[in-house]
Parts: C-alpha cells; sequence; structure tokens
C-alpha cells in the first residue's frame, strides 16, 4: 500500500499536492504557484505609430553620410586587422557610375576589418541606420556559424560602441550572384545618439563546410529611412506561445482569370507567385525576426507570395474577389510554439523596409496562448 506523506514547505508553510495536467508528464510537483493556466487569444503585429495597419511606406532613402565605396571615391579609410581584406577590388560593383567593391574572399574565420572616418560622428537625428549592400558568392550549410558581423567603434579607447549585429539577420543569405542590401536601424546596433569614429566588419565562420565568400559596396549612414517595425510582446510576467500566424492582405485587382476549354470557360483565382496579388516583388522584404535582450536573429525574409507558401506549415486559407478588389489570407502554422519570454525581453518582429502602399490593407496576426508566470524565480537558460 502507499505511504501517506505530506511536504511542507519550511518558510512559508505551504504544502505540496499532486496534480496530473493534461499533457504533462505524471509526477510529484512541488508548486509555489497555481497549475498552468494558459489563456488562449490572438494578438496583432503593432506599431506605436500604425496600429496594425502594415500598408505603409518607410520613407525615402537618403544618404547622410558615405562611409566606403570600394575607393570609387574617397571617404573613411579601411584598412586590415587580421586577414585577407581586397578594399579597391574590380571583381565586382553596385556604387553607380563605380567600379570597385570591398572584397572578402579570402577571409577566414575571425578576420577583421576597420573604416576609419578619422574623427568622431554623432549619431543623432536624422541618421536612422546603417546602409550595407552585399553580394554573396557562396553560403553553404554547415554545422557551426556563419556570421558577417558589424560593430560600431571607439578608436580613441580601442572599444566597441553599442553592440554588434550580424548582417545575416538583415538579408536573404539564399541569394547568390546578385547584390541585396541590408539596412540596419541603429537602434538594433545600440548606436543611437551615441559618437563613433568607425566600423569595424568581422567574417565568422565555425563548424564544417567553407567559408562565405562576399563583397560589400556603399556602406553609408541613412536618414529619413525608417525601417517600420511591427512587434508581438509578451505582457509582463507571462510566457507566450505563438501557434499560428496569420497573414490578411486586400489589393484593387480583379483576381480571376478567365480559362478556356474546348465547350466551355471557367475562371480560377489569378494568384502570381512573384508579388502580392497586384503589387509586384518587393526589393528589401518583409523581415520576420526574432529578438531576445536586443540580440536580432532572422527568421524569414518574405518578398514575394511564394516567400509565404515555402515556409514549412504554410497554407492558403482564404481568397476572395468581387472582380475589382481581391483579398488573401494565408496561415502558417509553426514548427512547434514560438514561446516569448517577458523576463528575457523575447519578442517578435516584423520589419518593412518597402513601400506597401500599394495594397488597400495588410495586416498580420498570431494565434497564441499565454501563460501567467506571476512570481516564478527565473534563472537564465
Amino acid at each position: 500500500m502507499g505511504i501517506k506523506a505530506q511536504i511542507i514547505d519550511a518558510v512559508t508553510k505551504l504544502s505540496s499536492s499532486i496534480i496530473k495536467p493534461t499533457g504533462e508528464k505524471t509526477g510529484i510537483n512541488v508548486l509555489t504557484r497555481p497549475a498552468k493556466v494558459y489563456n488562449n487569444q490572438f494578438k496583432f503585429f503593432n506599431n506605436p505609430d500604425n496600429g496594425i495597419d502594415m500598408a505603409v511606406t518607410p520613407g525615402a532613402q537618403v544618404i547622410n553620410e558615405w562611409i566606403h565605396d570600394g575607393i570609387d571615391n574617397a571617404y573613411w579609410t579601411a584598412a586590415a586587422l587580421s586577414g585577407v581584406w581586397v578594399f579597391n577590388s574590380a571583381a565586382a560593383n553596385h556604387t553607380p557610375a563605380g567600379a570597385l567593391c570591398i572584397n572578402a574572399v579570402g577571409t577566414v574565420n575571425g578576420d577583421i576589418a576597420i573604416i576609419d572616418r578619422g574623427a568622431g560622428i554623432a549619431l543623432n537625428a536624422p541618421i536612422t541606420a546603417l546602409g550595407v549592400w552585399i553580394f554573396i558568392i557562396s553560403w553553404s550549410p554547415s554545422v557551426g556559424t556563419k556570421q558577417i558581423l558589424f560593430r560600431g567603434w571607439n578608436t580613441g579607447v580601442g572599444a566597441i560602441v553599442g553592440n554588434e549585429v550580424d548582417l545575416a539577420n538583415y538579408i536573404d543569405v539564399g541569394i547568390t550572384g546578385a547584390w541585396q542590401q541590408a539596412i540596419v536601424p541603429l537602434n538594433d546596433m545600440g548606436l543611437a545618439g551615441e559618437t563613433i569614429d568607425a566600423v569595424q566588419v568581422e567574417t565568422v565562420k565555425t563548424g564544417a563546410g567553407p567559408v562565405q565568400d562576399y563583397y560589400l559596396d556603399d556602406l553609408t549612414l541613412l536618414q529619413g529611412v525608417n525601417p517600420v517595425i511591427y512587434e508581438i510582446v509578451p505582457n509582463l510576467d507571462t510566457w507566450c506561445f505563438i501557434e499560428t500566424i496569420n497573414i490578411s492582405m486586400v489589393d484593387a485587382y480583379s483576381g480571376i482569370i478567365t480559362v478556356a476549354g474546348d465547350t466551355e470557360n471557367s475562371s480560377m483565382p489569378s494568384l502570381p507567385y512573384n508579388g502580392f496579388l497586384g503589387e509586384a516583388a518587393l526589393a528589401g522584404g518583409l523581415l520576420f525576426q526574432s529578438v531576445q535582450n536586443d540580440n536580432v536573429r532572422l527568421i524569414a525574409n518574405v518578398k514575394q507570395l511564394y516567400d509565404f507558401m515555402k515556409l514549412p506549415g504554410a497554407e492558403m486559407v482564404g481568397f476572395g474577389s468581387d472582380g475589382t478588389n481581391s483579398w488573401l489570407s494565408i496561415r502558417i502554422n509553426t514548427v512547434g510554439d514560438i514561446r516569448l519570454r517577458a523576463e528575457a525581453a523575447e519578442k517578435i518582429r516584423i520589419v518593412v523596409n518597402d513601400d506597401l502602399t500599394g495594397l488597400l490593407e495588410f495586416q498580420v496576426s498570431v494565434g497564441c496562448r499565454e501563460e501567467n508566470r506571476t512570481g516564478i524565480l527565473y534563472t537564465k537558460e
């Protein structure tokens, strides 16, 4: 027969009980809080100024100051701190009327370049972002880590200013043989309002497989371009478990095509894979990112409808048209829940770098469940 026992906390005098939560392993749980209770809900990605409306434009991109363009022109001075960097390579070029770029093909793990202004610059308004054009030659999958790190630098004290970011979280590393621009908000680098006199670039490659090969060009400080950021943030003292991501859009687009048959015609939805309803593919893309304690990681870069549909768990759940306007709804069933912990400052966000005002409506929401974690002592994982 079983032995009856009672466990009592020596300080609080609270006693334990045995519970069998649905979906969890059986056993003894010593709790100082109620058993898990989830609040099922849905939330929209939200921006403080625009609310849930994502049919917006981030504003025109204006160059506040040039940093480096492969020495097509004389701007900041670049030098290799370690490794083989070519700062006036003719291998490729992005600069209008230019011919040169920064060639990083010879770099390996830990190689660092510094681009020095020679004097400090205060990164105050209207400066909002760092712009970098990158041409990826190869970025093969591998075990380990592949990064292109950028950081603000103070040469006087030889120290980083703010925090470093991985350029790979702002581009699509699957695109090779073409130039693409990374726009990195200064807030992500911890540089808004700070003063720097240089930037550093570092190639990071650990684990198996070849090192990534790439060129850089047209490094600039940007103003006027404010990537519009929409976020899902867990409430204080909660964990949010995201199960679905739901995308809805409307466009002034008939959305219907007629297919001629042998004896009669039929109609079907017209959904181009390389755009969004009647809108063309995006140049920069919608960046889906996760953030933990200000560390940014890319989840996906969506430039066209097919980029949504090729994600795991994606399905088209609705489409309609009145012959003038059309709407489309897509659901992405996450592969396992996306967990957002309030105490770790975790959130997911969508960064809008392109003009989306061609759409009549565009919103993204999540289906989630929220767990109250009030009174729990946290430890770092």
